[in-house]
């Protein structure tokens, strides 16, 4: 069942009313992981949004919803989900351009949405 959630706290998730639908999509088809769109190096005209995207510099494809009983967590910073050992992982890919859903970096010198913000040090 997956039941896992990975996102950092410099990211901003778009189309996240989304994820329910996908993740009881993924359960039927026997997956155990979800990967999604990741954009990351976002470059944004003004406060950031989608309507304010400018450019994308790297778009990578991670997994975000998890089987916790199949994967393990590996590292501290950087984290990555690892399948336990002698098991083959069931996983499919839900894009941005067919689901609406999407990952967006927006990194620790950003300001953050929802009234949150991150310092400089400096």
């Amino acid at each position: 069942m997956i039941s896992c959630f990975g996102a950092d706290s410099d990211d901003v998730i778009v189309g996240g009313e989304k994820i329910r639908d996908i993740a009881s999509r993924a359960k039927k088809m026997g997956m155990d992981c979800v990967f999604f769109d990741y954009w990351y190096g976002c470059d944004f005209d003004g406060e950031p949004s989608l309507e304010t995207l400018k450019n994308v510099d790297i778009i990578q494809q991670r997994e975000r919803l998890i089987d916790p009983q199949v994967y393990v967590w590996k590292k501290r910073i950087h984290e990555t989900p690892v399948p336990v050992e002698n098991y083959e992982p069931k996983y499919t890919y839900a894009s941005y351009k067919d689901n609406g859903v999407v990952w967006v970096h927006l990194g620790a010198d950003r300001n953050m949405p929802m009234g949150r913000s991150a310092q400089k040090n400096g």
